[in-house]
C-alpha cells in the first residue's frame, strides 16, 4: 500500500502543476491538452475518466481520446 501512496501523491502533484497552468510544453506555452491515445485494448477506460471527472475539472487541461479499432 505504501507504494501505492507514493504514485497516487506523484500523480496529484501531477494533476495540480497541469491544470494549474505551470508545466510548459516544447513551446515554452502551457499544456492546454492531455491526449490518450488507445492502440491495443480496452477504451472504457479513457472514454469514462473524463465524464466521470467532470464535476472536479477545470477548464484546461482538455482530455482527448483517440482509438485505434
Amino acid at each position: 500500500m505504501p507504494e501505492v501512496n507514493r504514485v497516487m501523491e506523484k500523480m496529484k502533484f501531477c494533476c495540480q502543476y497541469i491544470g494549474g497552468g505551470n508545466w510548459e510544453g516544447y513551446s515554452g506555452k502551457p499544456i492546454t491538452d492531455v491526449n490518450n491515445i488507445v492502440i491495443i485494448g480496452s477504451d472504457m477506460g479513457p472514454l469514462m475518466v473524463p465524464e466521470a471527472l467532470k464535476l472536479y475539472s477545470w477548464r484546461r487541461p482538455q482530455g482527448l481520446v483517440c482509438l485505434n479499432k
